[in-house]
């Protein structure tokens, strides 16, 4: 990889101070786009402690591990702030011919090159690219950066698949669908173990499902309802100490978010799973717990109504509402 032909400490300044370099207007800056994405995968793929390994003696004069820790997770917003700058490019400038900045250095030296690539090759570089920051990221602001980013790809990518849809209906679906489809998967895992980064993922959710043009397949959705309807499961069944306002909030957060999915996706509760899964959390939220549990089975007239919190029943029998106006 050409990263390793060159200091990375030259390159890791370039990142870090060149954030907003393809925001700017430069007339000729797109010629550094391969550079530059080489670059960012590099940095994206390198998982942070080994990143501290390799230079926890490297940097001259730095060996406290806090202060490499936070520089490497600055080049990495530096790398998905630039992402987010060049994103829209493939997509808006498709068969326009780029050329590489290797070739200008050829040039110059009187060497004939027949290298031709157009922008819309840059479309699935960056979309992967994407799919392993967010696989790898555990910084709390580079993920809510990452979910920005991937929301904006989502709309690029549905309204690309809208204008090519002849063309993708004889050759299949769009790549690039695939990558943002698994990518919604992800977000919705993300943060399950931080309340504000699950709250940014709840809210990157559902601007991507209400959003008309984006219109994914909807096993994605069902994947995604299930993984929300585990999520409140395994939250409100936590031991009484764990439970906070923190807690009850973000699980009221995800019944409303239960609630647009149905809305905007209402096909959804044609599948006996998914019906069966909603009203299970909704018996769950109202009472406090199921009618099926590992004690046996519980009759509703034998069942006493000790709910998480009234927020957290009150979202729960507003789902039930719209379950059957929907079903």
């Amino acid at each position: 990889m050409r990263i390793l032909q060159r200091s990375q400490a030259i390159i890791e300044s370039i990142l870090l101070h060149s954030g907003d370099l393809f925001r700017i207007n430069l007339r000729g800056i797109n010629i550094l786009i391969p550079l530059y994405l080489d670059a960012i995968e590099y940095y994206l793929q390198t998982d942070v402690q080994a990143y501290i390994n390799n230079h926890i003696n490297a940097i001259k004069g730095i060996t406290n591990t806090s202060v490499i820790r936070d520089r490497f997770i600055r080049i990495r917003l530096k790398s998905i702030q630039i992402l987010m700058s060049i994103v829209s490019l493939p997509f808006h400038y498709e068969h326009l011919e780029h050329h590489l900045f290797e070739d200008y250095l050829e040039k110059s030296h009187d060497v004939q090159t027949i290298t031709k690539k157009t922008f819309s090759e840059f479309r699935l570089k960056i979309l992967p690219l994407l799919l392993m920051a967010l696989q790898t990221e555990h910084d709390i602001v580079n993920a809510q950066s990452l979910f920005g980013v991937i929301r904006l790809a989502c709309s690029l990518a549905a309204h690309y698949e809208r204008q090519h849809a002849p063309a993708y209906a004889e050759i299949g679906q769009d790549p690039a669908s695939e990558y943002l489809s698994h990518a919604v998967i992800l977000i919705c895992d993300k943060g399950t173990n931080d309340s504000h980064l699950f709250l940014a993922a709840l809210d990157t959710l559902i601007s991507i499902v209400t959003d008309p043009i984006c219109v994914l397949p909807i096993d994605i959705w069902k994947n995604v309802l299930k993984r929300l309807c585990t999520f409140i499961d395994t939250q409100l069944h936590r031991s009484p100490k764990d439970h906070t306002r923190e807690m009850h909030s973000t699980c009221v957060a995800t019944y409303n978010t239960l609630i647009t999915l149905i809305i905007e996706r209402p096909t959804l509760l044609d599948d006996y799973e998914n019906l069966f899964k909603l009203c299970e959390i909704i018996e769950l939220g109202i009472s406090g717990e199921k009618a099926q549990s590992s004690d046996g089975l519980v009759f509703k007239k034998n069942k006493e109504f000790h709910p998480a919190s009234q927020r957290v029943a009150e979202a729960a029998e507003y789902l039930m509402f719209v379950l059957f106006e929907h079903k």
